[in-house]
């Protein structure tokens, strides 16, 4: 509450007028409930849309897609370089990809990590130039049965 010196003191509570007093609360006119019937779907509409719905589902269970955090190999993290400097990146990304059974890389996030390992030629990688994955994300047309 704010203090003002300019505010006449409030009347005695005899005085005092309640705010319900003043403005009552008038509660709303009662009537019947509303009841609503519903639609009816059209016959025709039912095939096309459980076709539809019966297509999504089968394209979606036919695709395969894995995301690996921090992926390792032999204990080291994952090069970003395959065997050198020119097969970086996506190359690294989707050999990595075939050898979980999946066909390519859709994206891949690379990062700074100290000890690395490249999976195309086993050669170590130590210091901070080593570049490693974040993450990569493995995908395949077909359902693998063991990701």
């Amino acid at each position: 509450m704010i203090f003002d010196p300019t505010r006449k003191a409030l009347p005695p509570p005899a005085l005092r007028v309640a705010v319900t007093e003043r403005f009552p609360v008038v509660p709303p006119p009662r009537t019947a409930p509303t009841t609503y019937a519903p639609k009816e779907t059209p016959v025709k509409f039912i095939p096309i849309v459980s076709t539809l719905l019966l297509a999504l589902t089968a394209t979606t269970a036919q695709a395969g897609v894995r995301s690996y955090f921090a992926p390792s190999v032999d204990g080291f993290r994952l090069d970003s370089c395959l065997t050198s400097e020119n097969d970086c990146g996506k190359p690294a990304a989707d050999n990595f990809c075939k050898a979980k059974g999946y066909e390519h890389a859709l994206l891949f996030q690379r990062e700074a990590a100290p000890y690395t390992k490249r999976l195309g030629s086993g050669e170590l990688c130590t210091g901070p130039d080593c570049a490693s994955f974040r993450q990569i994300k493995c995908y395949s047309a077909a359902e693998l049965a063991n990701p």
